[in-house]
């Protein structure tokens, strides 16, 4: 069964566009059939491979009915990775462009369409809690809260929270939070850390993976690739995102199998 994950956020910089792109990437990496979508207006998913702002067609053009969805979808050298970018947004079209996506029901016949064809559909949604990120979530199957293990971000999560659950009670019964995903973390920094610690101790659905603050994710955007790709020092950073995926499996497993149902990988035999 195919599912739509939104990646949210009431604050900005919590490193939503680089978990969007990593896990994609990181399911992918596991087999699984995955499309990347980038519901930012500002086209973070493109500028994150280092691509320019008007070089790819995509979302704009397929809702203006320019072309068909299948021209827009970009496959990757990953058999099980498509991209569905943006499109060619002018900046002074956003708020217009923000209004069709909420009041249309475009969208969602559009994420209909796109689970016809992919197991998992990621989608990059701008920061804040407006109008498309609500619009995303009533046709989504699952909300993925991105927070910076920093004060501030700390003190905005009941805003996300708010409003998953308002669409859940209200817009979308289908919608379940699949977590609270813990990012740019620094351990050996007092503050961060003791966010990290009072999230794991105090607050539920946070995941057990975190994303630690690392420069190995200023070289992937820099270089225009997911972070998995990167050699070198740190590189051992971006397999967080391979552990993520997996416990994103594991997740929705338990939230869908009957009950009773174990979840687990086959026994793996040395000999």
């Amino acid at each position: 069964m195919a599912r739509a994950i939104s990646l949210l956020s009431s604050k900005g910089g919590t490193g939503k566009t680089t978990t969007t792109l990593n896990l994609g990437m990181s399911l992918a990496d596991l087999g699984i059939n995955t499309c990347i979508v980038d519901l930012d207006p500002m086209g973070s998913i493109g500028f994150s491979l280092a691509k320019a702002d008007t070089e790819w067609q995509g979302l704009a053009e397929v809702f203006l009915n320019k072309i068909p969805l299948e021209e827009a979808i970009l496959q990757t050298k990953s058999s099980t990775l498509s991209i569905l970018p943006r499109g060619r947004l002018d900046p002074v079209n956003v708020a217009a462009y923000e209004r069709y996506l909420f009041r249309s029901k475009s969208l969602g016949a559009l994420f209909e369409e796109l689970k016809q064809k992919y197991e998992y559909v990621i989608l990059d949604l701008p920061s804040g809690l407006g109008m498309i990120p609500r619009a995303a979530l009533a046709v989504s199957d699952y909300a993925l809260i991105t927070l910076q293990a920093e004060p501030l971000a700390m003190r905005t999560l009941g805003q996300s929270l708010k409003v998953v659950n308002h669409v859940a009670e209200h817009e979308n019964e289908l919608l379940s939070l699949l977590g609270i995903l813990p990012t740019m973390v620094q351990v050996e920094q007092e503050e961060s850390a003791g966010i990290l610690k009072t999230l794991w101790g105090d607050v539920d659905g946070v995941f057990k993976t975190y994303i630690p603050r690392s420069e190995i994710f200023i070289k992937s955007s820099h270089k225009g690739v997911p972070a998995t790709f990167i050699t070198g020092p740190n590189a051992v950073d971006a397999q967080r995102y391979s552990i993520l995926a997996r416990e994103v499996i594991q997740l929705i497993w338990e939230n869908e199998s009957p009950e009773g149902e174990s979840y687990g990988e086959p026994q793996r035999k040395l000999f």
